[in-house]
């Protein structure tokens, strides 16, 4: 390859990382400017306004996940508004849905987009780099891990994992399989808070949300033991 070429790559490269900040800037800039930063982050504000939308809620909320995970969005509310809006069982698949293709909207932006952006971000963070040796050493069972454990940041690990060796449909079904408890725990919390129904009832869904999240606060523990070389339980601070 000649050094023209190689320079034309480099630039066209920096090009592209450019527009993509400027598009993330500007879709952020826009989101706080018009209000709508509120509905990431307040679940009954959010679900007051997909409730007025009918069958085109559903669809709503999954665009909702694709906006914050490409845009780094806050999605705290989203986690617990599939189960207030659609009930537990619904809940968990519309949220479980939507976060998939959200991250992996994201997967497909690191790796053919922002390429140069997210090596940026991991040479700020070197822990980041953790993932790419995750993905050397145990494949898609990494990405489990790092769905039943959030060690990295949601939004941060979708990006990185594009420049991973690891292939889309595996990181697409890995992600979706591995994130379902966490879906469930938090709709089937949000269900119970919506329900409306007896106390057996809201009783049975908390207990559930309960079980799953205590399952999944004892896995920590035996991840570090199978994979403490790999698996930090400091969090890594955001990029």
């Amino acid at each position: 390859m000649s050094e023209q070429v190689q320079v034309q790559e480099k630039k066209g490269s920096k090009v592209k990382v450019i527009a993509f900040v400027l598009v993330v800037a500007a879709v952020i800039f826009l989101v706080n400017k018009l209000g709508y930063m509120q509905y990431f982050k307040d679940p009954k504000l959010l679900k007051e306004a997909i409730n007025g939308l009918g069958a085109w809620g559903p669809i709503v909320f999954g665009l909702l996940w694709v906006i914050a995970a490409v845009f780094f969005l806050p999605g705290s509310a989203l986690g617990l508004v599939g189960g207030l809006i659609f009930g537990p069982w619904l809940g968990t698949l519309y949220t479980a849905l939507g976060s998939t293709v959200g991250a992996v909207c994201a997967f497909l932006a690191g790796k053919y987009v922002a390429r140069d952006m997210v090596k940026g971000m991991m040479e700020k963070n070197p822990k980041l780099n953790k993932i790419d040796e995750g993905v050397q050493a145990e494949g898609w069972r990494f990405v489990m891990l790092t769905r039943l454990v959030p060690i990295f940041p949601y939004n941060v690990q979708n990006y990185v994992y594009g420049l991973t060796s690891i292939s889309l449909v595996s990181y697409a079904v890995a992600t979706f399989v591995f994130m379902l408890p966490g879906c469930l725990a938090f709709s089937f919390a949000g269900g119970a808070i919506s329900s409306g129904g007896s106390p057996m009832e809201i009783i049975m869904y908390l207990g559930i949300a309960g079980i799953v999240l205590f399952g999944i606060s004892l896995i920590p523990k035996w991840l570090k033991k199978k994979n403490g070389d790999l698996l930090e339980e400091e969090k890594v601070k955001k990029a």
